[in-house]
């Protein structure tokens, strides 16, 4: 006999045994009170058994129907429809992904524009942004790397830029090219093969997000493809799913479309760099990739509240941050170098003073990245005085000269193998990247995009107490709680406030 048959048979005889004896009961009342009260117990017996049923049958029922799909990263992308009036979001399953490419690419039959959007990437613990959550996905390896790009980009005059905003970008290229033009991207961010970049991607973006009291630091990428290119599935999964990238596609030489682009961008860094975004064009382009970082941090120790006049490079008086506390300086050769933590440990600013007679070039081509994460000489604790000036610095430029300059050429020139994502002609016209970033008594705040078309308390006795003013060019580093270069770059007259 079926498990349900037992079921309903011990419910029967259940039901037929409590109200045999409840007539028994009935029929020895004395009262007419007894009555109505023993009648309503009957009636409170028999609903409940009714209820019991109910909930027994539907059981059953439910144990029959397939568990519900929910959100996977590793399985499953999530698919926005805009033709719907509704927006109505669904999930669909995907096959699983190998590394042999599709013989024929994957269409959208009707070409009407879609939209894969990346789901949360998934983070461990109760909190994404919690620091020991973020530790666990720390990359090491990379400062190197970093260090590469931020004093190329510096030295074609930009003078501020986003090492890591630039590896993500070169990432979700690297995705979508094949053979030379992608051994050389990987060879560019230190990657041996592209399973390693992939998983240093996600790895990436899980260490620097924050959202706090203290501020935030977001990352964000997408993917927009003209409706007639012929794109293939597995490039645009392992894009979603490898480099949380969201994946639209629609007509280029629609205005609107291209407005989307812009919309994107302005959103994911907070209008910050809204003017340099106006001037992003897309023309001829069928397949655009993007890239935007945003930070915004708090100092964990404010600066005083007034803030003093002083001449920075003997060109511009301008408004210094001041502060007078024992902390520790780096006395390097050739600099000075200074660090001002930001709280919630969203990570620090690192200023590099150049000694008299040495330039900020000297300093950033010995690679700041790498000296903030690996050896330094040891501290001095100083009684400081210390005079930063307020600045909001912005830079930016066509990156692609640079890139070539680094041996990435290939995907540059019309011999571009980009076959991983469509076999379509396709090649890579212009890289553009852009960073702003200001600082205040307050804290930080700053933004980025690359486009891609196609210690405790201390006796102060002793200490020697020294003015450190940064009243001439000086380099500077932001980096996050892990040594993660969000911007780095060069403060000079034009940039102080």
């Amino acid at each position: 006999m079926r498990e349900s048959e037992k079921i309903y048979d011990a419910l029967s005889q259940t039901d037929d045994d409590m109200i045999s004896e409840c007539e028994k009961r009935y029929a020895s009342a004395k009262t007419k009170n007894s009555k109505r009260k023993r009648l309503v117990r009957i009636l409170a017996v028999a609903a409940a058994l009714a209820a019991l049923s109910a909930v027994v049958a539907v059981t059953l029922a439910a144990s029959k129907r397939p568990l519900p799909v929910t959100y996977d990263p590793d399985t499953e992308d999530t698919v926005y429809h805009p033709e719907t009036t509704d927006n109505t979001q669904t999930t669909e399953p995907r096959e699983t992904v190998t590394e042999k490419k599709q013989d024929q690419p994957v269409l959208i039959e009707d070409r009407k524009p879609f939209s894969y959007v990346a789901g949360l990437p998934g983070l461990t613990g109760d909190s994404m942004s919690d620091y020991q959550n973020r530790m666990g996905f720390r990359v090491t390896g990379l400062p190197g790397v970093y260090d590469r790009l931020a004093a190329a980009m510096i030295n074609a005059g930009m003078d501020v830029v986003s090492p890591v905003n630039v590896y993500t970008a070169l990432s979700m290229l690297a995705e979508c090219a094949d053979g030379g033009s992608r051994a050389q991207i990987l060879d560019l961010l230190g990657a041996p093969d592209m399973e390693t970049l992939r998983e240093n991607s996600k790895n990436v973006w899980r260490s620097l997000y924050r959202e706090d009291e203290f501020g935030s630091t977001v990352s964000a990428s997408s993917v927009w493809l003209d409706s007639s290119l012929s794109f293939k599935q597995d490039c645009v999964e392992k894009l979603v799913a490898d480099h949380f990238a969201s994946v639209s596609a629609g007509d280029f030489s629609s205005d609107e479309y291209k407005a989307q682009i812009r919309k994107w961008l302005s959103d994911n860094t907070r209008g910050l760099l809204d003017e340099q975004i106006r001037g992003l064009t897309f023309d001829n382009a069928r397949a655009v990739l993007s890239s935007t970082l945003y930070m915004k941090a708090t100092w964990e120790n404010k600066f005083v509240k007034e803030t003093v006049k002083h001449s920075f490079d003997g060109k511009k008086t301008c408004e210094f941050m001041s502060d007078t506390a024992e902390d520790r300086v780096y006395f390097e050769d050739g600099f000075i170098a200074y660090r001002r933590d930001l709280g919630g440990k969203a990570g620090a600013v690192w200023f590099f003073l150049p000694d008299e007679g040495n330039s900020v070039k000297n300093v950033t081509d010995s690679g700041v990245i790498s000296y903030i994460n690996g050896k330094k000489s040891d501290p001095e604790l100083c009684i400081l005085n210390l005079r930063i000036p307020e600045f909001d610095v912005s830079a930016d430029s066509d990156i692609t000269d640079t890139l070539r300059a680094l041996g990435v050429t290939e995907c540059l020139g019309e011999n571009a193998d980009l076959t991983n994502l469509t076999d379509d002609p396709l090649t890579v016209s212009e890289i553009r990247h852009a960073a702003r970033l200001t600082a205040d008594t307050k804290g930080i705040e700053g933004a980025a995009y690359t486009v891609i078309v196609a210690p405790g308390a201390a006796d102060p006795s002793g200490l020697r107490e020294i003015d450190l003013f940064f009243d001439r060019p000086f380099a500077f580093a932001v980096v996050d709680a892990f040594g993660t270069p969000v911007f780095t770059g060069v403060i000079d007259s034009d940039s102080v406030k």
